[in-house]
């Protein structure tokens, strides 16, 4: 499923890209317009889910990218929700982490106003984080931004007149009311609450490698007598490991 891992710097930051074997289509229907801007559509989010999943799944079981199998568990709690996450208001936005490269050519604008499909071509791998990287490929025109968007008014009917209802609030039950809240508010909370969790995870995963990296300058530097301590209440069994591999 995976091609040769390449390792790449961007800045200070180094990371690795680990492109597909094959291209992975979404199988969506996106609208793209003029600017160039694909518009985010809650709707596909589910098949972003999917494909996040089997994708971390199939990197637990690969014999050669990783020089010590990782659990899935380990995989997930690094990785930015894939495709889309959600402003206070619920309207949908692309995560900062799905990144999407156009290979067709847009510069006369041949293939604005249209519709596109995302293809997973390369996941990229940080201590901290697992993003995608996604071809945006095109389907077909815009046959909707082609249409005669007029706005027909109908003619008001004179024999046809409004009754005045005055007794409504005579009749409204205050007490037994039921308050609905929105599915799609619900789901977006969840998914903002999550965020949330992962970042707060990955800014301990940082810290703790920072500690560690502070640890082993330490003992680098000073010489510490056996009745001193070392860092022992704070150091796990996977630490130890890390260091002793490093």
């Amino acid at each position: 499923m995976f091609g040769v891992p390449e390792r790449r710097a961007d800045g200070n930051n180094v990371y690795f890209y680990v492109p597909m074997a094959s291209p992975k289509p979404l199988g969506v229907r996106l609208r793209m317009n003029s600017k160039l801007t694909i518009l985010p559509e809650a709707s596909v989010q589910e098949k972003f889910a999917k494909l996040e999943f089997t994708i971390l799944n199939e990197l637990t079981k690969t014999e050669t990218l990783f020089k010590n199998k990782p659990l899935y568990e380990s995989l997930q709690r690094i990785t930015p929700q894939w495709g889309m996450v959600y402003d206070t208001d619920g309207t949908p936005h692309w995560n900062e982490y799905t990144e999407k490269e156009f290979f067709f050519d847009v510069k006369e604008g041949a293939y604005t106003n249209c519709i596109v499909d995302l293809e997973l071509i390369g996941i990229l791998i940080t201590r901290s984080t697992i993003s995608p990287k996604f071809a945006v490929k095109f389907v077909e025109q815009d046959t909707q931004s082609m249409v005669i968007d007029f706005d027909w008014q109908a003619p008001a009917n004179p024999a046809k007149e409004i009754e005045e209802v005055n007794d409504l609030e005579a009749v409204a039950d205050t007490k037994n009311t039921l308050t609905l809240r929105s599915p799609a508010l619900i789901a977006k909370e969840k998914a903002d609450a999550k965020e949330q969790v992962k970042l707060l995870f990955r800014t301990a995963d940082e810290a703790r490698q920072n500690a560690l990296d502070a640890m082993k300058n330490f003992f680098g530097k000073y010489e510490v007598s056996d009745d001193e301590s070392q860092f022992s209440d704070w150091i796990t069994d996977d630490d130890e490991s890390t260091n002793s591999e490093a």
